[in-house]
């Protein structure tokens, strides 16, 4: 990719398209089964490539996640309510714990639409046709989200195009991701940039993590060239990590929801010293608590995703601490069968979110 003429091209239109919450739980109970899961993150590139395509060709889920971004922050009118639809698929996405680059993909379209940039206009298009996966590289080692860390050199004489120095922790989708948002410290500030996983200068290397479903990456620079995006870099990595944070919340809301059907499955037709498992006190208080914790994290979502990034922070802790207690009751609930039975996969995302949406993860 020549970053000074395919990041600058002229802007396209975006079609709407609208996928159902009901349509998209169908094709990921047929096609990203337990089984199926466990195949897919056991082999390259980590998902179903073609359950992928299928999910933005004929669903739109792509279009429907890049197209849920309102005009910024503060935005307010039909893209609110788009972001709501667009969680509702993240509930989705989050009970199937599909591992796909969609969350990245819609977490780098929020960087491009609130830095107001002309490169949004042309990849934005593409960002929801499918056809390119973006990801945003903010996060330091410890997971916090700033420029420092990596520098940004000015064009010179010898290199007609900016230059990236430095290192980016907790990267999702990293080898898979065309794009990369990456903000950076320039010689005047803080600036947004914006490079490609094949451009010279970029490594990109796995990082070890207790969730087995969803693969994060180190992002190294070594003189990379990148373009600058337009607009202030602080409000649009704030809306990125707070695009970030609401998918995570809406995730868990549907890992929770997962929990609860696995559980209410699993004691209906379970004895225990001759009465039914699910007649026990304890048993009952851990189901019920699960359909709380279910119903009012996936309320509290669709409430922060109409009312803008303010409201995204405490519902993504809410949510992130919500989902690690549904999990750990799974587990407690299923005992000597936990490492078989898919409730392990579960608990390794939630402990794994919780960190990342309270700390700070690139998308």
């Amino acid at each position: 990719m020549d970053a000074s003429e395919d990041l600058e091209a002229r802007p396209q239109a975006v079609a709407p398209e609208q996928a159902e919450p009901q349509a998209v739980h169908a094709v990921l109970a047929a096609q990203c089964s337990p089984a199926a899961l466990r195949v897919a993150i056991d082999t390259e590139p980590g998902y179903n490539v073609s359950l992928h395509d299928h999910l933005n060709r004929e669903l739109g889920l792509a279009r429907l996640i890049v197209q849920a971004q309102p005009d910024g922050p503060d935005a307010a009118g039909s893209g609110r309510a788009g972001r709501a639809e667009a969680a509702e698929t993240h509930i989705e996405l989050g009970r199937a714990l599909y591992p796909g680059p969609l969350l990245s993909t819609g977490v780098a379209a929020a960087a491009l639409v609130a830095a107001d940039s002309g490169a949004a206009g042309y990849w934005l298009p593409k960002l929801a046709d499918g056809s390119v996966t973006g990801t945003v590289a903010a996060a330091d080692a410890e997971g916090r989200w700033s420029a420092a860390g990596v520098q940004a050199e000015p064009p010179t004489p010898e290199a007609d195009s900016w230059l990236l120095t430095g290192r980016r922790w907790f990267v999702l989708a990293g080898p898979v991701a065309d794009l990369i948002v990456v903000p950076a410290v320039t010689p005047a500030g803080p600036g947004l940039f914006l490079t490609h996983r094949r451009a010279a200068g970029v490594t990109i290397s796995r990082q070890l993590s207790i969730d087995a479903t969803r693969r994060i990456w180190i992002t190294s620079f070594e003189s990379a060239p990148a373009y600058p995006l337009g607009g202030d870099a602080g409000t649009a990595l704030a809306h990125a990590e707070a695009e970030l944070q609401l998918g995570m919340a809406a995730e868990a809301a549907g890992g929770i929801g997962w929990c609860l059907d696995a559980a209410l499955e699993y004691v209906k037709d379970r004895e225990q010293f001759g009465r039914p498992v699910g007649s026990a006190g304890a048993v009952a208080l851990g189901c019920a608590e699960m359909l709380t914790d279910f119903e009012s994290i996936s309320a509290a979502v669709r409430y922060a995703a109409v009312q803008g990034d303010s409201a995204v922070p405490a519902v993504a802790a809410q949510a992130a601490s919500a989902y690690r207690r549904a999990t750990a009751s799974a587990v407690d609930l299923f005992g000597e069968v936990t490492w078989e039975h898919d409730a392990h996969l579960y608990y390794r995302r939630a402990w794994s979110a919780e960190r990342l949406t309270t700390t700070g993860v690139s998308g």
